[in-house]
């Protein structure tokens, strides 16, 4: 790692740029490369979006049987009231 350091500040002071500067662009490279090539987290995010899929799934159903389940549901309450 030292050689990699020491050689981004020869080529960077070689290209004008600030050794500071690029020693920064070579640790974000670092950091990129190594968040493209990690999937420990890729299982919980995709179970969230099965999630939220299935949550749009049942709420746009209830939204247009929403009648239907109010008749129900009615029904089921009145059949309770009148048979106490």
């Amino acid at each position: 790692m030292f050689y990699v350091v020491l050689n981004c500040r020869v080529m960077a002071a070689a290209a004008g740029i600030d050794p500071a500067r690029a020693k920064g662009v070579l640790k974000m490279k670092t950091l990129f490369k190594k968040f493209v090539k990690e999937t420990e987290g890729q299982d919980l995010i995709e179970y969230a979006l099965l999630a939220s899929v299935i949550a749009l799934g049942v709420t746009a159903a209830m939204i247009f049987l929403r009648n239907q389940l109010n008749t129900e549901f009615s029904a089921i309450g009145n059949s309770i009231t009148a048979g106490s």
